[in-house]
């Protein structure tokens, strides 16, 4: 530095008491004066540590056992909400109000440090008047007492964990909260599934025979992550050897659908024992929709079966149109579709009807067969229709060929009907 005149600092080795950077700068070019400046340790330590203190919100504190004096650092107090101190306080004379529920606490912490000086820490409250409680972790170790017993120093930390017990605790919260969200999820599926199950038990099924009629009936559930369906079908022999069909498709998944499912199952069966037009079934279940508690879409289509007269009357609620096989020929049955159930609660819906030959064979399907993404509904249609044509002599094998060659990707649950009528 004397002899190019640049300013420049040194660092001291450790040890060097008091003193951690000397720094030199020449003042008088000509006379040659330096000046020389040393920086005490305590500037450029103390410095730092209150920044470490702030960043990781915590202080630090220190008791010499001599004078029973504790030493608290700015942070400290500022986590303590107390001001600063013009003397030391003792031991036992804290600048906090501890809580009164953890005050034994604190007593057994103090007695640890000061009797035995081993590494010890407390979690407490402390009381600010008119605000909430802090909650602050205390650690310390006694130092300079080596055979045991009370220590000539203790040396400690206390840090504001307020925030992280509330993470902790609305964490938990949260956790218990899902795993009640996922128990009632389960209860749901199960009585969903147990709902379903009580109107179309099982992936396959045949229905009871009747006079006159061959029926063969398929469910199919959908994946578990769509969760149970609203599909449903219903085979009810009547007075006269009268027969009633439906089929229907609750809008949804879960409980909701399965509890309106189940709702106008049992209430067409109930209404059918004094009213058999489906068209007249049709708007009363309309009506019947119209009371529930939640707001429900479904489509249903009710036909009636008279072996007297040989005819097949049916009415529709925005439900795929059955197909009717005759002569080899597949056919849509799609005459005076009215609006799904729900739609409108003034809806009236009207009956079709026509003649059945010997050998004919009803399909009856929901839209879980034929739906796929991006595929219009006239080419899906078109496509079961050529499936349809060619019923076999067995009616079990026939709709597993259908829902074998079912192009359908929504993974919906699908409900198909067939019935041969002799």
């Amino acid at each position: 530095m004397a002899r190019t005149g640049a300013p420049r600092q040194h660092r001291l080795p450790a040890g060097r008491a008091g003193v951690d950077t000397v720094s030199a700068v020449r003042v008088g070019a000509e006379t040659g004066t330096v000046l020389v400046l040393a920086h005490p340790v305590a500037e450029a330590s103390a410095e730092v540590d209150a920044v470490l203190e702030r960043l990781g919100r915590f202080g630090t504190w220190t008791w010499d056992a001599a004078g029973d004096r504790v030493h608290w650092s700015p942070e400290a107090l500022r986590i303590m909400g107390a001001p600063a101190l013009g003397d030391p306080t003792g031991i036992h004379r804290p600048p906090y109000t501890v809580h009164p529920d953890d005050a034994d606490a604190e007593r057994r912490f103090i007695k640890t440090l000061t009797t035995e000086g081993r590494p010890t820490e407390v979690e407490i409250r402390i009381v600010h008047y008119g605000g909430e409680p802090t909650r602050v972790r205390l650690a310390a170790e006694g130092v300079g007492a080596p055979g045991g017993g009370t220590p000539d120093r203790v040396v400690g930390v206390i840090q504001d964990v307020t925030e992280w017990r509330r993470s902790e605790t609305a964490l938990e919260v949260a956790r218990v909260q899902l795993a009640a969200q996922r128990s009632r999820a389960d209860a749901e599926r199960q009585l969903a599934s147990a709902l379903q199950q009580a109107i179309v038990p099982g992936t396959a099924r045949n229905e009871p025979a009747h006079p006159g009629v061959e029926i063969a009936a398929r469910y199919r559930p959908a994946s578990a992550a769509a969760g149970v369906g609203g599909d449903w079908y219903s085979v009810f022999p009547l007075r006269e050897d009268k027969l009633l069909l439906a089929i229907g498709d609750v809008a949804g998944h879960g409980l909701p659908a399965a509890s309106a499912m189940a709702d106008l199952h049992h209430g067409l069966r109930g209404m059918a024992l004094a009213e058999t037009r489906p068209g007249r079934l049709l708007t009363m279940l309309n009506e019947l929709v119209d009371t529930m508690p939640e707001f429900t879409i479904a489509s249903a289509c009710c036909l009636l079966w008279d072996p007297r007269t040989r005819t097949l009357s049916w009415g529709n609620a925005g439900h795929p149109a059955p197909i009717r096989i005759h002569g080899g020929d597949a056919g849509l049955l799609e005459d005076h579709v009215g609006p799904m159930l729900g739609a409108d609660s003034q809806a009236v819906y009207e009956d079709c009807e026509l003649a059945v030959a010997a050998g004919d064979v009803l399909l009856l399907y929901t839209d879980g067969l034929v739906e796929r993404r991006r595929v219009g509904d006239d080419e899906t249609t078109a496509y079961l229709l050529g499936q349809a044509r060619e019923p076999g002599a067995n009616l079990d094998h026939y709709l597993d060929g259908i829902l074998a060659g079912a192009r359908s990707d929504t993974d919906d649950d699908v409900c198909v009907l067939a019935v041969r009528f002799d």
